[in-house]
């Protein structure tokens, strides 16, 4: 049967049940794999060290794997397009998330779009958006 993907919630243990026996056997399709965002109240991110490896381990033992990390990254309303320390934080973010999805061996890492400085146009926003990846 073809692998499915779906994206997954708090808690995760439960979210993992629920496709085990409600979603799979009803689509006649095998769901092994899950997109993982925010889980357990805090974002996936923000996992390291111990709680990474249990999370790994809960998912090898249940015989899931990751299609994609939900990162976060560029996810906030910007005030303006000078927004330095928060830019680095987010850059954070996206270095850590990278790092889970790796462990988790991940192929993709999602992000979000840029949230606009309300009153520009399309025209204000690429040149601060290409600025900011690429000059950091």
């Amino acid at each position: 049967m073809p692998a499915c993907f779906r994206q997954i919630f708090q808690p995760l243990e439960k979210a993992l049940d629920f496709i085990e026996t409600n979603m799979a056997p009803m689509r006649h399709v095998e769901l092994r794999n899950v997109a993982l965002g925010d889980s357990e109240r805090i974002n996936i991110a923000e996992y390291k060290g111990r709680a990474l490896k249990a999370l790994k381990e809960l998912l090898d033992e249940r015989g899931f794997g990751v299609s994609s990390v939900s990162s976060g990254f560029a996810k906030y309303k910007r005030a303006s397009w000078d927004d330095g320390e928060q830019w680095k934080e987010h850059q954070g973010i996206l270095r850590r998330s990278l790092d889970v999805a790796v462990t988790l061996h991940a192929p993709y890492t999602r992000t979000f779009g840029f949230n606009r400085v309300e009153g520009s146009t399309l025209d204000d926003c690429l040149p601060a958006v290409i600025k900011s990846l690429f000059h950091y």
